[in-house]
């Protein structure tokens, strides 16, 4: 993300971020391989985890990383909104 210029928009930096995703998955490359279209948990936590940073870039805020003990929505708001709380806690 410290790559990209300061103004760059969001959506720009996902998806040539997704992008360079192919060179640290080659076997993603194999889309007539059903093996390989079955399993996208890591990468899903990473669009999520890239959305979050390509924000907080924009924005100027310093990137927030996921915390495991919070679910998926919450996890995203938390890399999205956190500021200074040593806790975000999601409302219910």
């Amino acid at each position: 993300m410290e790559g990209f210029r300061y103004n760059a928009h969001p959506m720009a930096m996902l998806v040539s971020t997704v992008a360079a995703l192919s060179t640290i998955y080659p076997d993603a490359k194999n889309v007539h391989d059903p093996a390989n279209r079955c399993c996208r948990s890591a990468p899903d936590w990473q669009d999520a985890s890239i959305a979050a940073m390509s924000y907080r870039h924009n924005v100027g805020f310093p990137y927030i990383y996921p915390d495991n003990e919070l679910s998926y929505p919450e996890n995203f708001m938390n890399m999205l909104w956190k500021m200074v709380e040593p806790k975000y806690l999601a409302i219910r």
